[in-house]
């Protein structure tokens, strides 16, 4: 990547959302494939509100997993920026 390229906070943000929307899918089609205690536990501890598994909490589940992808589009992007700078860089 050039260095006076930006990244911008938007496309990030779709694609961190998009990358763990599919990534959260794979996890619940696993848990219900494998049937053991293994999803059903670790969603619950980093989804707040989400319980293992109702149509309810699956949607739940999907808003907290866009919301973590803008959240992290939002620091990545200018920190990235920052250290991209002409003058940091090597």
């Amino acid at each position: 990547m050039d260095t006076s390229q930006k990244l911008k906070i938007i496309p990030l943000a779709m694609t961190m959302a998009t990358f763990l929307t599919v990534s959260y899918v794979f996890c619940i089609l696993f848990g219900l494939a494998i049937q053991g205690p293994g999803m059903q536990l670790l969603l619950p501890m980093l989804l707040p509100g989400f319980e293992w598994l109702s149509l309810q909490s699956f949607f739940i589940g999907l808003i907290w997993v866009i919301a973590f992808g803008a959240y992290i589009a939002v620091l990545f992007v200018p920190i990235f920026n920052y250290f991209n700078r002409k003058n940091l860089a090597v």
